[in-house]
């Protein structure tokens, strides 16, 4: 039995890395049969949006997909092909595993960590209009429902990982409500497990300096 996979070749360096991909997965003996979908620039020229109904229709079909980077054409008003595809399929989670490999020179040893960010609020959003010529502004958006379903994923993905701790990232201290709630969240999350787990705040730039074995979540756009 093969799987159907949408692939979405992307732009600049996307169909090179796709196809490096594609050609691994195919030594590997992986069961998928390839269905191309078009995305950034080429979807612009065909369809006049870089993220097309087309190919979101592909990935809800297949329900698992690969792409590679999308170029969103900048100053003509284009929503971003990265954040239209997140939004309208509710990918939240964005997951980004970081792990040193033996035999590699790197300035910290032994770093084996999880980096989540939500990424469907906050700025990515997506909402902003300009108020006076000149001036734009930028509506940064916080739910309780986003927040509470992030961090539960954050402690799940935790136990079933078998780690130990999550960092939470914010800038409460600059935006005490939006954020603050977050923390909130993070913390009442936390109690149904806190006899297994901890949990823990950081400010971004802490958590940049501090490479560490424990799980991190973080604010919309306050990840690396």
């Amino acid at each position: 039995m093969k799987y159907r996979v949408t692939l979405i070749k992307g732009d600049g360096i996307g169909p090179e890395v796709t196809e490096a991909t594609c050609r691994v997965l195919h030594a590997a003996g992986a069961p998928i049969e390839w269905e191309e979908a078009p995305g950034g620039s080429k979807a612009v020229e065909r369809y006049g949006v870089p993220m097309p109904d087309e190919t979101l229709d592909a990935v809800r079909r297949n329900r698992l997909g690969l792409k590679g980077p999308l170029m969103t054409p900048k100053g003509q008003g284009f929503r971003s092909a990265n954040v239209t595809l997140r939004q309208k399929l509710d990918l939240y989670v964005g997951y980004r595993p970081v792990k040193t490999l033996p035999g590699i020179e790197t300035p910290y040893k032994n770093v084996d960590l999880v980096v989540l960010r939500e990424n469907t609020e906050d700025l990515y959003a997506g909402i902003e209009h300009e108020i006076t010529p000149g001036t734009i502004l930028t509506l940064k958006v916080s739910t309780r429902a986003a927040g509470e379903r992030i961090a539960r994923w954050a402690f799940e993905n935790m136990r079933y990982t078998g780690r130990r701790k999550v960092h939470c990232c914010t800038k409460a201290k600059v935006v005490p409500l939006a954020d603050g709630a977050f923390l909130l969240l993070h913390a009442e999350s936390l109690r149904p497990i806190s006899a297994s787990s901890s949990g823990e705040t950081l400010s971004p730039s802490s958590a940049a300096m501090t490479p560490s074995t424990r799980a991190r979540m973080t604010k919309p756009a306050l990840s690396s």
